[in-house]
């Protein structure tokens, strides 16, 4: 009997390209990645998450993938010039194409700051083109912090948006911008619950860099972990279950083993208040600006 409706989202990076801190095996293996498909949907998970970025991922989904679960995809459009009307078109086809899909739950841009450059009006036209021709469902973009926020929903309704949101980095809660998407109606999904996998990583693993720079954030993670009796995924994934404006988390799983654990986690969580661990510096929250040797 399948199990009611989840809150996880199945993100799909690794299962095209080789992605994350915290993981060593590199891209999905097929007969891995049909056990992981298989699972999420006996585990009420409704919907996967992926992009035309991530390598293979949606050829290898398309055979795979159950009728009924819901997929969400992204586009990097245009160049730097800008954006020509009428090509947004042809990229959503092709993912049908992939995906085996007359439609798609949702369509997130990945640069967003296209909405704002002169040619956003004719990228806009065409977002709501496909909306209104029944091949998307909702439209939005997929950001990697808040700073634009304003202007990029003054230049379109959203009606999705992706962020990332963790134990570190709450910008989206604490810039009161997981306020007002709520209010207006805009479905919010989360990422990097683990932060890339950092949160998940014992200190004896940590890369050293990041103790060096920031001892007193991870002596208190760590402390904490001992102090609560929890592992770090039951406290880093609980924490942001727990957030009540969160509509779905978008989890990233190596084998089907570790989403059963983190389906645990969502069905057998005890709401906790584990704050104090928000983080400011972009150095730490933000993956791009790692430097690792």
């Amino acid at each position: 009997m399948a199990k009611a409706a989840s809150k996880l989202v199945l993100g799909t990076a690794n299962f095209g390209v080789d992605y994350g801190i915290n993981n060593p095996s590199g891209k999905v293996p097929g007969g891995e990645l049909t056990r992981i498909l298989d699972l999420a949907q006996k585990s009420g998970i409704g919907k996967v998450d992926t992009a035309q970025a991530y390598g293979d991922s949606e050829a290898r989904l398309g055979p795979r993938l159950s009728p009924t679960l819901k997929v969400i995809t992204k586009f990097g459009v245009g160049q730097d010039h800008g954006y020509q009307r009428g090509s947004l078109r042809g990229l959503v086809q092709q993912s049908l194409d992939r995906l085996n899909r007359d439609g798609l739950y949702g369509l997130m841009l990945h640069r967003p700051e296209q909405l704002l450059a002169e040619t956003g009006a004719d990228l806009i036209h065409d977002l709501r083109d496909l909306q209104q021709a029944g091949l998307v469902e909702k439209i939005g973009v997929s950001i990697y912090g808040p700073d634009l926020l304003l202007e990029i929903t003054q230049a379109l309704n959203l009606d999705i948006i992706q962020a990332p949101f963790n134990m570190f980095d709450q910008r989206l809660q604490r810039s009161g911008w997981a306020e007002r998407l709520k209010a207006s109606g805009t479905e919010i999904h989360v990422r990097s619950a683990f932060l890339q996998g950092l949160l998940l990583m014992s200190r004896q693993n940590l890369n050293p860099w990041f103790t060096q720079n920031w001892p007193k954030v991870f002596d208190r993670w760590f402390t904490y972990q001992q102090e609560a009796g929890e592992t770090a995924d039951q406290i880093a994934l609980g924490f942001v279950l727990d957030q009540p404006w969160i509509d779905h988390v978008v989890v990233g799983v190596d084998s089907a083993d570790q989403l059963s654990q983190l389906v645990d986690i969502e069905c057998n969580r005890v709401a906790a208040a584990h704050s104090g661990f928000a983080v400011d510096d972009l150095g730490l929250i933000d993956p791009s600006k790692w430097e690792l040797s």
